[in-house]
């Protein structure tokens, strides 16, 4: 998602916010722009990451090792795709934080023990 030659590359911030359900939601705001609900507030949305190029923007909805379902949202922002995964198929545990590679394309797990890679590339198979 480069800009047009000669335009400044726009700065996105990604963060999740409590709506009026109490449930979290997450955002991205467009410095000097709008700001967009993402997530459709079907569950507690939280802890996004946005890819280093931008493209990709993931999130956790519900909380791994919970009673609640748990699930890896991934949205493509470039072509508007998004996919699910359950935490249990990933082995996302509780505690387990997301990142992506310096590249964006991978996307990583941050636990208390040390770091976890997913192998499987990015989860939208793109």
């Amino acid at each position: 998602m480069k800009p047009a030659l000669g335009q400044p590359t726009p700065i996105i911030i990604v963060y999740d916010r409590a709506d009026e359900t109490g449930w979290r939601g997450i955002y991205q705001h467009q410095l000097l722009g709008d700001t967009q609900r993402v997530d459709d507030g079907s569950c507690d949305a939280h802890h996004p990451i946005l890819g280093a190029d931008g493209r990709y923007l993931a999130w956790l909805c519900g909380e791994p090792g919970s009673t609640a379902d748990c699930s890896l949202q991934i949205h493509d922002r470039k072509t508007g795709a998004a996919t699910s995964r359950p935490c249990e198929q990933l082995g996302l545990k509780p505690g387990y934080r997301l990142r992506f590679d310096a590249k964006g394309g991978r996307i990583l797990w941050s636990s208390p023990g040390g770091l976890i890679e997913h192998t499987g590339g990015n989860p939208l198979n793109l």
